[in-house]
């Protein structure tokens, strides 16, 4: 097995952050253009443009945490037959990376706020 220096592990780790939540914030987006609505999308954020129906935002929330889910279990089967550092890596932060936001916008929920991240 190769081994590789930190820095190295941690460009691996960037790199796949980013592509999994591209990924993630993908699926919202792609969610409004199925059903025939413009939405703005950064790598944090999928805002839709003007007024668009409750249970088509309500989808659209939805299918962010549904692509990290498929991503997530997809990368898990590869990474059983492919041990590697990356595999496995891509498989964790797809399982992941929603955790902080999700977790901030349940306390700004029981608190009364407003939300922390699209999935609101």
């Amino acid at each position: 097995m190769k081994l590789f220096s930190p820095v190295r592990l941690a460009a691996i780790i960037v790199v796949l952050t980013c592509l999994s939540i591209g990924f993630h914030e993908l699926g919202h987006f792609l969610t409004y253009a199925l059903f025939g609505y413009r939405a703005r999308m950064s790598l944090q954020r999928v805002t839709p443009v003007g007024d668009i129906p409750v249970w088509i935002d309500h989808w659209a929330k939805f299918a962010g945490p549904a692509v990290s889910l498929v991503a997530a279990t997809t990368l898990l089967f590869v990474a059983r037959d492919r041990h590697s550092f990356a595999w496995v890596t891509a498989s964790f932060t797809n399982a992941s990376i929603r955790l902080f936001p999700c977790s901030m916008d349940l306390l700004r929920a029981i608190k009364g706020g407003p939300p922390f991240s699209d999935e609101g």
